[in-house]
């Protein structure tokens, strides 16, 4: 699935995989015969990671969630209630065609990885016999981690370059005077000056919290059947600096 990633996380994903790439040379480097099992676990770690980048990007929050839900709940929306709405909003399909079209792309170079395994792996083993060159032998696995790692995140990101906005919708959610909470994101009030902006559309029934990060917007979707409540709770609560009524 298609999900925002910012400069820092993709830092911190780089970062991690060349380290999990250099551990996984060595190890083939002294036990060539792993070579399936370090590929598999090459694979298997990364969507660990993935996973775990996600989680971690939904909290925007400097304050402890619990704090947050100390204080006062002001409003609650559940899965029904945002559900319903969301599927009488004809104009949401055209918003997401970009992330399903950026997660078509990730799924399809998903078999580029395997294929890359099955072919280069076992001509590397054959070709590197006794004796030769540490060195040698180290950077021709190191071709072999790379190029499809390399290769899928250039797709990955000129793709994700091309949206310049994901829409998130929060399947249930509540506001508290202290912040917002949701499964998919946790963001406290007041709301950070200049990082964020708030658009309510009474027609379509949602309030937007959007997060923008250079050319890219993140919109965190409020779904509501009484949305001008809802405005003036994160208006009042949140004390956007930009605010726009569509």
């Amino acid at each position: 699935m298609a999900y925002y990633q910012s400069r820092r996380q993709l830092l911190i994903s780089i970062l991690y995989s060349q380290f999990l790439i250099f551990v996984l040379v060595v190890v083939n480097v002294f036990h060539p015969e792993l070579y399936t099992y370090t590929f598999i676990l090459f694979f298997i770690s990364a969507l660990i990671f993935t996973t775990y980048m996600m989680r971690k990007s939904r909290s925007a929050s400097k304050v402890p969630l619990s704090e947050i839900k100390s204080g006062r709940l002001l409003y609650k929306a559940d899965f029904s209630e945002v559900s319903e709405i969301q599927r009488n909003d004809v104009e949401l399909i055209n918003e997401l065609k970009p992330m399903l079209r950026l997660s078509m792309i990730s799924l399809i170079t998903l078999p580029l990885f395997f294929v890359w395994y099955y072919i280069y792996f076992p001509y590397v083993n054959a070709l590197l016999g006794e004796g030769v060159d540490l060195t040698y032998k180290a950077f021709m696995y190191l071709i072999g981690y790379e190029v499809p790692y390399v290769l899928i995140n250039v797709v990955n990101q000129l793709s994700r370059r091309s949206v310049k906005e994901f829409v998130q919708v929060l399947n249930s959610y509540e506001v508290y005077d202290r912040g917002l909470v949701s499964s998919n994101i946790v963001l406290s009030f007041p709301l950070e000056s200049g990082k964020y902006r708030v658009l309510f559309n009474n027609k379509r029934k949602y309030v937007d919290i959007i997060q923008k990060s250079g050319r890219t917007s993140l919109k965190y979707r409020l779904y509501s059947k009484n949305p001008e409540r809802l405005f003036e709770v994160i208006k009042w609560y949140g004390k956007p600096t930009d605010y726009q009524i569509a």
